[in-house]
C-alpha cells in the first residue's frame, strides 16, 4: 500500500517487536513473551545488510532540512514544560489562574500572562512518562524497551532537540524534580545534548523529601533554579519535567496544606465549573478527596508557572521567549481520568479520555485554538518548524502543525493502539471509526499512514 510495505508486513513488524501487548501474549504465549523480550533487549542485532544500511544513511541525510532564518521564532529562547499526569480539569479560572489565562485568554490574577496561547484542544496523549519525554526531544521512540543511547550506536541523538538548539549558539538545560536516577534521565539526557541537569540531588530545601507521593512543591524547585531554567545574557533551550500531580493521590502531602484551603474556600465554584464544562464531581467521598489531592497538586504547577512568567517579565525576556506547555499522559491513577470524564477506563478508542493540554505561549504568534487532531509525535517537528532548526523529516514522525494546517497526524500508543483523525485500531487488522460507517477509503488511509509509519519507524 505504501511503497513496497503492506499491511500484513506492519502487522508482522508490531508482533515482533511488540509494540501491541496483548497480541504479542497470545502470539507467544506469557512464557514465550517474557523471553523473548529478555533476548530482543540483550541479543538482538541488525538483520540488515551492508547496502540496506547505506541506503537507509542516504534516506536520512536526504532528509535533513537546512536552517531556516525566516521561521518565526528563530533565535528566540524556549522553555519546555511537560506537566505530568495533567488533564484539562486541572485547570480553571478560580485554582489554577495562570494556566486559565494561557487558554483563555482571561487574565483575572494572571498579571504577567500578556495573551491567550495556542491551543491544542485536540491533542491526545496517552504514553508512558518517559515516551512523552522522548518523542518531543527525539521525533521518534525505538523500538526496544528501553531508551540507552549510550549503548545502542544504532540510534542517533545527531538532531535531537538540544543537539539542534545547540548547533545555532543556545545553552541548553534539563529540570526534574525527582530524581535522576530514575528512567535513567542523567545518562540519557547527556546523550541528548543537555549541557546542564538539575534534580531532587540538586535542590537544598530543610523540609526536602525523598519519598515517593510526598513530592516537593515545584513553586519551591524552580524558584531555586529560576536563573538557570530562565538566564540573562545568553540564548536558552529548557526543559522541565514536573513530578507533583504524578500520584498517587490518596496521599495527604503537607507541603500542600495551603492549596488545600484554597480548592476548599474555591468548592462551591469549582463545582459549577465542573458541571458547565460538562466533566462529572465525584459522588463518594475517596473519590473527592483524590481530586482535591489532584487539583492542589495542579495548583502547586500553576503557582510556579506564574512565578516563571513574573520571571520573564520582569528581565525582559518575555520578549523573546516561548513557553511550550504539554502533557504526557491523563490522569490515571485511582482511574481519576474516567471517573470526572464519565468515560470507561477500557474504551481505547474514545479520545475524550486521552485528550489532555497543549499550549504554545509567545508574544510573536497570534492566539488561537487549533481543533484538528494531533498528538506526541507533532511536538518535535512543530518546534523544529517553529524555530526553525535543521531537523531531519525523518527522525520527525509527526507534522508541524503551525504551518502544515491541513496535514493529519497518525499516533501510535504502546498502551492503546493506533489513532488518526478519523480512526481507531488496537491491533491494525481491525479498525473502528468514530462518527458513522467505516467505508473502505478510510481503511485504505489507516493503512497507508500506518505503512509509511512503521517503514520511517524501521
Amino acid at each position: 500500500v505504501y511503497d513496497d510495505t503492506t499491511p500484513e508486513e506492519v502487522v508482522e513488524y508490531l508482533y515482533e517487536n511488540m509494540h501491541i501487548k496483548d497480541a504479542a501474549y497470545k502470539k507467544f504465549g506469557s512464557a514465550g513473551f517474557y523471553i523473548k523480550n529478555l533476548w530482543d533487549i540483550c541479543f538482538k542485532g541488525s538483520s540488515y545488510s551492508e547496502e540496506e544500511l547505506q541506503a537507509a544513511l542516504k534516506a536520512l541525510e536526504e532528509s535533513t532540512a537546512g536552517v531556516n532564518t525566516n521561521a518565526p521564532l528563530y533565535d528566540n529562547n524556549l522553555i519546555i514544560i511537560m506537566m505530568e499526569s495533567f488533564e484539562w480539569f486541572a485547570i480553571d479560572p478560580y485554582n489554577t489562574p495562570t494556566l486559565w489565562a494561557l487558554k483563555t485568554g482571561e487574565n483575572y490574577y494572571a498579571d504577567h500572562v500578556e495573551k491567550q496561547a495556542v491551543v491544542m484542544n485536540k491533542y491526545i496523549s496517552n504514553n508512558k512518562t518517559n515516551v512523552s519525554e522522548e518523542l518531543c526531544l527525539l521525533g521518534y521512540m525505538p523500538n526496544s524497551n528501553k531508551l540507552n543511547l549510550n549503548g545502542e550506536k544504532s540510534y542517533s541523538a545527531k538532531y535531537s532537540l538540544p543537539n539542534l538548539f545547540k548547533n545555532l549558539g543556545y545553552t541548553t538545560n534539563f529540570f526534574h524534580n525527582w530524581k535522576k536516577d530514575f528512567y535513567n534521565r542523567e545518562t540519557l539526557n547527556k546523550e541528548l545534548g543537555f549541557d546542564n541537569q538539575y534534580y531532587l540531588e540538586n535542590f537544598v530545601s530543610t523540609t526536602k523529601s525523598t519519598r515517593f507521593n510526598y513530592y516537593n512543591l515545584e513553586v519551591d524547585f524552580a524558584n531555586q533554579f529560576m536563573n538557570q531554567i530562565a538566564p540573562t545574557g545568553k540564548k536558552f533551550m529548557s526543559f522541565y519535567t514536573t513530578v507533583s500531580t504524578h500520584g498517587s493521590y490518596e496521599v495527604t502531602n503537607e507541603k500542600f496544606t495551603e492549596y488545600y484551603n484554597t480548592y476548599d474556600a474555591n468548592l462551591a465554584n469549582f463545582k459549577t465549573w465542573l458541571g458547565e464544562q460538562k466533566y462529572v464531581y465525584p459522588a463518594n467521598e475517596k473519590d473527592q478527596l483524590i481530586l482535591k489531592h489532584y487539583k492542589s497538586a495542579a495548583m502547586d504547577t500553576d503557582r510556579m508557572l506564574a512565578n516563571l512568567f513574573k520571571h520573564l517579565k520582569t528581565t525582559g525576556l518575555n520578549e523573546n521567549t516561548t513557553v511550550i506547555l504539554y502533557s504526557d499522559h491523563n490522569a490515571f491513577y485511582h482511574d481519576l481520568t474516567y471517573k470526572i470524564k464519565g468515560t470507561n477506563i477500557g474504551d481505547y478508542d474514545n479520545q475524550f479520555s486521552y485528550t489532555v493540554p497543549f499550549m504554545i505561549y509567545s508574544k510573536k504568534l497570534t492566539s488561537e485554538k487549533i481543533t484538528r487532531f494531533c498528538s506526541p509525535y507533532d511536538l518535535y517537528p512543530t518546534i523544529s518548524g517553529l524555530f526553525g532548526l535543521a531537523f531531519n523529516g525523518i527522525y520527525a514522525q509527526g507534522v508541524d502543525i503551525i504551518s502544515t494546517p491541513n496535514t493529519n497526524t497518525f499516533y501510535m500508543s504502546y498502551l492503546t493502539g493506533f489513532y488518526d483523525a478519523n480512526c481507531y485500531s488496537k491491533d491494525m487488522l481491525n479498525l473502528k471509526k468514530y462518527e458513522g460507517s467505516l467505508e473502505s477509503a478510510d481503511v485504505t488511509k489507516f493503512k497507508e499512514k500506518a505503512c509509511k509509519f512503521f517503514q520511517e519507524q524501521k
